[in-house]
């Protein structure tokens, strides 16, 4: 446990998002085992890096609200993570386009 810690993880919020991966295994289409390992530490790392980042959005998180965001991040990490490709393809193909509606957001 102090392990996680020094790498500036909670335990609870790991174990939120283990089984928030869990229970949203049956709805990906990974089918083999290796797949469905891959979707579930996708998921699990999902939950342990962005719930942080996702209290950052709550101006006073309560600590209720780690273990609620952390099981849904678990849940939709692997949709995250597809997201996250899909940005990257379309940046590589639109650099400029990309930088220019990111800097539209901060307006």
């Amino acid at each position: 446990m102090e392990f996680l810690e020094s790498l500036g993880f909670k335990l609870p919020v790991i174990i939120a998002g283990f089984i928030g991966s869990l229970a949203a295994l049956p709805y990906l289409n990974a089918k083999t085992p290796l797949q469905k390992l891959s979707c579930l530490v996708g998921g699990t790392a999902s939950a342990a890096y962005l719930t942080p980042l996702a209290l950052v959005i709550f101006d006073e998180p309560t600590q209720a609200m780690h273990g609620g965001l952390a099981f849904v991040m678990g849940i939709v990490g692997m949709n995250v993570i597809g997201g996250i490709f899909q940005i990257s393809d379309k940046f590589k193909n639109e650099p400029l386009n990309i930088l220019n509606r990111i800097r539209g957001l901060g307006k």
